[in-house]
C-alpha cells in the first residue's frame, strides 16, 4: 500500500501522474517485462510513455463487461478522479450502454479503516436501489473488499471487478512471451510502493 500518497482518488491527474511516471521509470530501469496496475484510478489517468507492457485493471473491467453485458444498465461505484478522467464514461458509451457513475469516497475510508458497515453502505447508494442494473463495476480495487455487501444490494445485478480477468491476461501474456517459469527459484517479482 503507498500510504505516503494515499488516497489517489482524491489527488490531481497531475499528482498522480506524477506518482505513476516515477513507478514506470523505476519498473523500466529494473527491466521489468510486464507491469500490471491494479488501482482503477491510476489506470485512468495514468498516460504510458514507456516501452514496457502494462497490464491496466480499467482495461481488464471493459474487456469483461464487453464479454458479460450486451445491453441494459450498469452502475459505476469509483473514486472522484476516476469518474473525473471519463473512461468509464467514453468506454460505456462506446458500448451503448446506459450507466451511472457514482463517485464514493466514504467507502475507500471504510477498508482503509477496517470500518465496513452495511447500513452507510446501503444509505450511500440508496438513490440507486430501485433501479434494474445488468451490471455493478467496482471501479475501484478497494472495493473488491465491499462486493459481498453490494451484491447483497443488487442481487440481480453481475459484479464486475476485473481481477478474474486480469489473472488471464497475465497467464496469456507468460505463455505468449515464452516467460513462465516453472522453477521454484529463479526470476523476479518487483511490488512498487512510493
Amino acid at each position: 500500500m503507498d500510504k505516503s500518497n494515499f488516497p489517489y482518488g482524491e489527488k490531481t491527474n497531475f499528482e498522480l501522474q506524477n506518482i505513476g511516471s516515477n513507478s514506470l521509470n523505476v519498473l523500466e530501469k529494473k527491466k521489468c517485462k510486464l507491469i500490471l496496475i491494479g488501482c482503477n484510478t491510476l489506470s485512468c489517468v495514468l498516460e504510458n510513455n514507456s516501452n514496457i507492457n502494462i497490464i491496466k485493471i480499467n482495461e481488464c473491467i471493459i474487456d469483461e463487461v464487453k464479454r458479460k453485458i450486451k445491453k441494459g444498465r450498469v452502475l459505476v461505484l469509483c473514486t472522484k478522479l476516476t469518474k473525473k478522467s471519463g473512461f468509464f464514461q467514453l468506454e460505456l458509451n462506446k458500448l451503448h450502454l446506459d450507466y451511472d457513475v457514482v463517485s464514493v469516497k466514504e467507502f475507500v475510508n471504510m477498508v482503509e479503516n477496517n470500518s465496513i458497515n452495511i447500513n452507510k453502505i446501503k444509505e450511500k447508494l440508496s438513490p440507486y436501489l430501485n433501479i434494474k442494473y445488468d451490471a455493478v463495476i467496482l471501479g475501484c480495487t478497494h472495493f473488491y473488499y465491499l462486493e459481498e455487501y453490494i451484491k447483497e444490494l443488487f442481487m440481480n445485478s453481475k459484479i464486475i471487478h476485473g481481477f478474474n480477468n486480469m489473472e488471464k491476461k497475465v497467464k496469456r501474456f507468460l505463455k505468449k512471451n515464452n516467460l513462465k517459469n516453472h522453477s521454484l527459484n529463479s526470476g523476479n517479482i518487483v511490488v512498487l510502493r512510493n
